[in-house]
């Protein structure tokens, strides 16, 4: 309630309280002097008797029409604090059909006798527009958040893309006059960016079907160990090829996960080439395990050149690529993929990392009870 209306009403309501005081009062002193009156009936009656009981009488009723009086005003005055009310909250109501989501109406501290409907319905109206506006906050961030990311998607698409074109067309316009290896590494080239095309593209797709709000799960007892086994037989050749250290540390004999095992993988998988991405030769990777109350906590470590402390915080934002990661290749979306699988599940993921000393993700798994 505005500051000049809550005064008005507690105003009001301080007239009111005072009228209906005097008029208590004058009631208790009329019903008095009745009963006085009264009692003193019996007896000889005399002239004076008469005249006082006749003034008694008098004043009682003088007294009974003021406190009618008084009365009367009170509910005048419990009428205008009422009003004062309604007034303000009909503004608010204007306002806020107008579009002004800022129009609100703070339930007065001000009791007024009966008038707790009104309190009830500006508390209902305050409750409403305050999820009104935080559902439009919501909305506003949700819209520039996929502002961002057309953005970034279109520049994703489009460098490729340009490229593509215009190793194409060199070749279509030139081929002949090129040399053999020209024309082989010019094929390399717009194969391996025609491949960057297809992984965005499918990464984006899966990215959608998990944001769907029907996305299933398809959950079932998982042996984490085995698959952790097989996972480091699936990069092997690649970490050995780019001559990185691929391991595994009390990873045996693990309580079985409930998860839906292929959503699961994709994790890992996702986590191991992020790692493999940027570890320098001669480095190493360690998927580490441990039991941790009804969960597996589950860590992916490696030495790696580290992540700046500026970008830590939006590693798991989608399109987002560190300072000076642009050679190392990457959509911008295997982490966003990896962090949303894991909420699926109940779960979340943490990063630490120190420049030059490697990066460390952490998450856990629901154990199958018993």
């Amino acid at each position: 309630m505005s500051a000049e209306h809550a005064r008005s009403a507690k105003r009001y309501t301080l007239f009111a309280a005072i009228c209906l005081a005097g008029a208590t009062i004058l009631t208790v002193a009329t019903v008095a002097i009745v009963f006085h009156c009264i009692a003193q009936l019996g007896g000889e009656i005399t002239p004076a008797k008469l005249s006082l009981h006749g003034n008694l009488l008098r004043a009682a009723g003088v007294g009974a029409a003021l406190s009618l009086v008084l009365v009367i005003k009170a509910a005048f005055f419990v009428f205008l604090a009422r009003r004062l009310h309604l007034r303000e909250l009909a503004d608010a109501i204007r306002y806020f059909g107008s579009g002004d989501l800022t129009a609100q109406v703070t339930p007065s501290k001000v009791e007024t006798r009966g008038a707790g409907d009104i309190n009830e319905l500006q508390t209902n109206f305050a409750v409403m527009t305050e999820r009104v506006a935080e559902k439009v906050r919501q909305l506003t961030l949700a819209e520039d958040s996929l502002r961002s990311s057309v953005a970034e998607l279109s520049h994703d698409l489009r460098t490729p893309l340009a490229l593509l074109r215009g190793y194409v067309e060199t070749l279509l316009e030139k081929g002949a006059a090129l040399p053999s290896g020209e024309q082989q590494e010019y094929l390399r080239i717009t194969l391996r960016h025609a491949a960057k095309l297809e992984r965005l593209v499918s990464e984006l797709f899966e990215l959608t079907e998990l944001d769907a709000p029907d996305v299933h799960l398809e959950c079932a007892p998982l042996a984490l160990d085995d698959l952790i086994e097989d996972l480091i037989g699936q990069f092997a050749l690649h970490a050995q090829a780019v001559g990185v250290h691929l391991s595994r540390d009390n990873c045996k004999s693990l309580p079985l996960v409930f998860v839906d095992a292929r959503l699961v993988e994709r994790v890992f998988e996702n986590l191991i080439e992020n790692a493999l991405r940027f570890t320098p030769r001669g480095g190493t990777i360690t998927i580490g395990c441990r039991v941790d109350g009804g969960a597996v906590e589950t860590q992916i470590r490696d030495s790696g050149k580290g992540i700046d402390p500026r970008d830590l915080p939006q590693v798991f934002d989608r399109f987002y690529r560190a300072r000076d990661s642009e050679k190392f290749g990457g959509s911008g979306l295997g982490l966003a993929i990896v962090k949303r699988i894991l909420q699926l599940h109940g779960s979340d993921i943490s990063v630490s990392s120190r420049a030059g000393t490697g990066t460390t993700f952490t998450f856990s798994l629901p154990a199958v009870p018993g």
